[in-house]
């Protein structure tokens, strides 16, 4: 019963969280990175976090493992990876590969092993995007991303230009779900100190509320002159479950 009450509740936040999001009426901003910024033209070596993960699901707390890597290459390729071991033998693992520009990321597959494969692939040529849950193709939607590639995203346009960040912009990003095309939201939250294994830095804070394209809360934490990987990750799901991954190491070291 007890548990009973504990997702009621959660699940009244979550509608309460939700309305109170789409009340806010947001306009996203469209935000420019021309010329490639001399960053993203050195970065063809390999970039890697580590992550420590502390968790709860049905009630359960857990800690865990993980690592993000990313890859760019002279050809304007790039490649993304993602894998968390957790307890008990459960884990996760997700690969993006595509394109970048000035712009950012045009994702051409993305690959998610779980408890099932799952796999999307585009074809940029036709405007076409099959989704793992998808029947058939799909138009696609120019600047859309995987839920890999979206973490990448976001950080290269903080990392591009932080000022616009300073204020409570907000940023409409097209995301792959299992069978459609969903619209994210996230809102900066502007300059916030982060506590990392090179001592305190300063972080840009983007925040996604439940309701702006899908039902958990999402917030991310970017150290723009470290590039396009966060330096941290929380996400928060309506029933209570929660995952906050924080930096345990950077390859190479800043």
């Amino acid at each position: 019963q007890a548990a009973q009450k504990l997702l009621m509740q959660n699940q009244a936040q979550a509608k309460a969280a939700q309305a109170a999001a789409q009340a806010q009426d947001p306009k996203p901003v469209s935000l420019s990175c021309t010329p490639t910024p001399a960053w993203i033209k050195e970065q063809t070596a390999t970039i890697s976090h580590k992550y420590t993960v502390l968790g709860r699901t049905r009630s359960l707390a857990y800690s865990a493992n993980a690592s993000m890597t990313w890859q760019t290459e002279a050809a304007q390729t790039y490649a993304m990876g993602y894998e968390v071991k957790a307890f008990l033998g459960l884990g996760r693992r997700q690969n993006s590969t595509g394109h970048w520009a000035a712009q950012g990321l045009s994702p051409t597959e993305f690959v998610e092993q779980g408890s099932r494969k799952q796999s999307l692939s585009v074809n940029a040529s036709k405007g076409l995007v099959k989704l793992p849950d998808a029947s058939e193709e799909q138009a696609l939607v120019p600047g859309s991303q995987d839920k890999l590639s979206a973490w990448a995203q976001l950080g290269w346009w903080v990392a591009c230009t932080p000022k616009p960040f300073e204020k409570p912009i907000w940023l409409s990003m097209p995301v792959w779900g299992g069978g459609e095309t969903e619209k994210w939201l996230f809102q900066s939250q502007g300059w916030v100190k982060v506590e990392t294994p090179y001592g305190e830095r300063q972080a840009i804070h983007l925040v996604r509320p439940a309701g702006m394209g899908g039902d958990a809360r999402i917030e991310l934490w970017y150290v723009p002159e470290w590039g396009v990987l966060p330096v941290k990750l929380l996400i928060e799901q309506a029933n209570g479950d929660r995952a906050e991954q924080q930096l345990s190491e950077r390859l190479p070291a800043p």
